[in-house]
C-alpha cells in the first residue's frame, strides 16, 4: 500500500492513519491538536512506536508563523531525525506548511517515503499534486461527507 491522503481540516485523516496503523505495524508520527478548553492552542508530533510527543507549533510562539501559530524549530529538528530512522511501513502525518518550515522536513521525509516497504501519507490539500508526482501513489480525498465510505474501502484493502 502507498497511499496519499489529502483533505480538508477535521475530515478524519489523522483517525484513518491510526486506525492503518492499529491493523499493521506503522514506523512514523501523527499530529495531533493540542485545546485548552475548547480552543486549539497548538500541535503536537507524536511518534507511534514511543508515544513520544513534541510540540511543534503553539499559539502566540515567536518561531516562524503559519497562521496564528508559531512553530518550534527545534523540536522540528527531533521530527527530521525520526524520519531518517524510519523503516517498514511509514506513517506520516503530516505533510504540510507547519512541517515545511523546517529546511530538512521535505527532503527526509522524501527519503523516508521511497525507502518504505509502502506508506500512508497525510498531505496538506494544497500539495497533493506536488507529491503524488513525487511518490507516484495512490490519493485518496477525504471529507466529511465520504468519510465513513473511505475508511471501509481502505481498511478493507488491509484486511483482506
Amino acid at each position: 500500500m502507498k497511499l496519499i491522503i489529502t483533505g480538508p481540516p477535521a475530515s478524519g485523516k489523522t483517525t484513518l492513519v491510526k486506525e492503518i496503523c492499529k491493523r499493521r505495524t506503522c514506523s512514523g508520527f501523527y499530529t495531533e491538536e493540542v485545546r485548552e478548553g475548547r480552543m486549539r492552542v497548538g500541535f503536537d508530533a507524536v511518534r507511534i512506536e514511543s508515544g513520544e510527543r513534541l510540540p511543534i507549533a503553539r499559539r502566540g510562539y515567536p518561531g516562524p508563523r503559519v497562521g496564528s501559530y508559531g512553530v518550534i524549530l527545534e523540536n522540528l529538528e527531533r521530527v527530521v531525525e525520526w524520519l531518517r530512522e524510519l523503516e517498514g511501513f511509514v506513517a506520516i502525518d503530516e505533510i504540510g506548511p507547519m512541517e515545511l518550515k523546517h529546511p530538512r522536513f521535505e527532503e527526509e521525509a522524501l527519503k523516508a517515503l521511497r525507502r518504505a516497504e509502502g506508506f500512508v501519507v497525510t498531505v496538506h490539500r494544497s500539495l497533493w499534486k506536488k507529491w503524488k508526482e513525487l511518490l507516484g501513489a495512490e490519493v485518496v480525498f477525504l471529507s466529511r461527507d465520504n468519510r465513513d465510505e473511505v475508511f471501509r474501502e481502505v481498511l478493507s484493502c488491509l484486511d483482506g
